[in-house]
């Protein structure tokens, strides 16, 4: 994955976890999460994989048919989808680390199952977003102003 997704997940990670572990120094509780913390990430993802495989179907077909600027907001919901299941999935992998504390503890393990759902989740949001997005980038025009031949200096033939 580009750096950008990795690099938010991680951070994400690292601050989540700092925070529950100074919310349980405070005698605080990690929080339980249940079926509708992943199941909501998973329809999401099946969402934007579904739009990924739409679009993908309507630009085989024919080109023109999308719409520019509904091609540019795919596109940026893809991107967003990527950085929207890092994030979470930050979130996620921080609070199934600091329940693995206090396994084998019959809520450290529905903690931990729970938040594991969510992260293999997130991983499909992530990947569903790189789809959409690598449907939506048009291939570069070699007749556009700026695309240099190697043999000449600005592109066209004897120039």
């Amino acid at each position: 994955p580009p750096l950008h997704v990795a690099g938010s997940a991680a951070g994400v990670l690292v601050v989540t976890r700092l925070a529950l572990a100074w919310w349980q120094g405070q005698s605080g509780s990690l929080p339980i999460p249940g079926v509708v913390s992943w199941a909501s990430i998973a329809l999401i993802a099946g969402g934007i994989i579904w739009l990924a495989r739409r679009t993908r179907r309507t630009l085989a077909r024919d080109r023109a048919s999308l719409d520019p600027q509904q091609a540019v907001t795919r596109l940026l919901l893809g991107k967003t989808s990527q950085i929207g299941g890092a994030l979470l999935f930050g979130g996620y992998a921080a609070l199934a680390w600091a329940a693995a504390d206090a396994l084998p503890a019959p809520l450290a393990v529905v903690r931990v199952v729970h938040a594991g759902l969510a992260l293999l989740a997130c991983v499909g949001w992530v990947l569903a977003g790189r789809a959409l997005e690598a449907v939506c980038r048009l291939p570069d025009d070699p007749d556009e102003p700026g695309d240099e031949t190697p043999n000449t200096p600005h592109g066209t033939p004897g120039s």
